[in-house]
C-alpha cells in the first residue's frame, strides 16, 4: 500500500506479512535449517530474490521504483510484481520443507488476492483512488525517514526474539511488534495532509490483505484485543547472536521460525 511494499503488498513481506523494506543490521542464530539440501537451493539465491523485492518496492534504501501515477505505469509495475511473486513461489516450493511451505502458501495466496484488487485489468474506483494518492506518496513517503524508523524498530525488536529462551513467546511478541508497526504507520500517514482522509481506507486495505496470515500466526495477538498489553515486554535474549543483514522481512521470519525448536508445538502455529 502507500506506506511501503510490506504495507502495500502484504509483506512480500511480512515475508514476502509484509507487509517496509531497507537494508538494516540484524542478528541471527540457527536452531535448525528449513532450507533443503538441493543444488538450486542456496542462501545466495534467496538473497537475490530479496534484492529483487527490495528494488521493486517504492520505498526503501534499495528502491528503484516510484509509486505508479498512471494506469499504464501501474500495469507495467504489476507485471514486474507478478514475476517476482512467481519466482518467490517457485523458490519456496522447491527449496523449503513443509513447515515453511505452509506459511509461504498462505502468504503467496494473500499477496495474489491483494494484487488482484490493486492490479486490476480495469481502472476500478479503488485503483483510481490509489493512483490519485501516488503523487502525494512519491513526494512525502518515498524518502521520508519516519517510515524507515518505524520499520527499523520492528526489525530490531523482532530480531531480538530469536535469542530469547521461551520459544512459545516468540511468535506472540512478533505479532505484537507488527501491531506497533501498524500504529506507527497510521500515525505517520495521518501526519501527511494529502494522505489524512485516505488513511482509514489504506489501513483497512492492509488489514484485509493480511488477515489470513494474521489469523493463523497471531490469533488473539492483534489490534482488536488487549492481549499484547497483557503480554508485556519481551524477555531479553539469552543467546549470543551473529550479526547479519536482512533486505526484507522474509529472511527474518524464516530465522525466527528456525529458532523455535518445535515449531508445530507452538500454540499459535498449528497446521492440520
Amino acid at each position: 500500500m502507500i506506506l511501503n511494499y510490506r504495507v502495500k503488498y502484504c509483506f512480500l513481506w511480512l515475508t514476502l506479512i509484509a507487509i517496509l523494506v531497507i537494508v538494516s543490521p540484524t542478528y541471527s542464530t540457527k536452531a535448525r535449517s528449513y532450507l533443503l539440501n538441493k543444488r538450486q537451493c542456496t542462501m545466495k539465491r534467496q538473497h537475490q530474490l530479496e534484492m529483487l523485492m527490495a528494488r521493486t518496492a517504492p520505498v526503501g534504501n534499495e528502491s528503484r521504483e516510484r509509486f505508479p501515477e498512471s494506469f499504464e505505469q501501474l500495469q507495467k509495475y504489476c507485471q514486474r510484481l507478478a514475476r517476482i511473486l512467481a519466482q518467490t513461489e517457485t523458490f519456496f516450493k522447491d527449496c523449503y520443507d513443509k513447515t515453511v511451505r505452509d506459511y509461504a502458501n498462505i502468504l503467496i495466496y494473500t499477496s495474489k488476492r491483494n494484487m488482484k484488487k490493486y492490479c486490476s485489468k480495469k481502472q476500478t474506483r479503488f485503483v483510481a483512488e490509489m493512483l490519485k494518492l501516488a503523487p502525494c506518496a512519491n513526494r512525502h513517503v518515498r524518502n521520508n525517514p519516519v517510515p524507515i524508523k518505524c520499520y527499523d524498530r520492528f526489525i530490531n525488536e523482532t530480531t531480538q526474539l530469536i535469542g530469547i529462551e521461551n520459544d512459545n513467546l516468540k511468535i506472540p511478541h512478533a505479532c505484537c511488534n507488527s501491531m506497533v508497526l501498524l500504529k506507527c504507520a497510521e500515525e505517520f500517514m495521518y501526519s501527511i495532509p494529502c494522505l489524512q482522509k485516505h488513511t482509514p481506507m489504506l489501513l483497512d486495505y492492509f488489514r484485509t490483505g493480511t488477515s489470513s496470515i494474521s489469523d493463523i500466526m497471531c490469533g488473539e495477538y492483534n489490534d482488536q484485543t488487549d492481549s499484547c498489553m497483557r503480554l508485556g515486554k519481551a524477555p531479553k535474549p539469552v543467546k549470543k547472536l551473529k550479526q547479519i543483514k536482512y533486505v526484507t522481512p522474509m529472511a527474518l521470519l524464516i530465522d525466527l521460525m528456525e529458532s523455535i525448536h518445535n515449531v508445530t508445538s507452538s500454540p499459535t502455529l498449528q497446521f492440520k
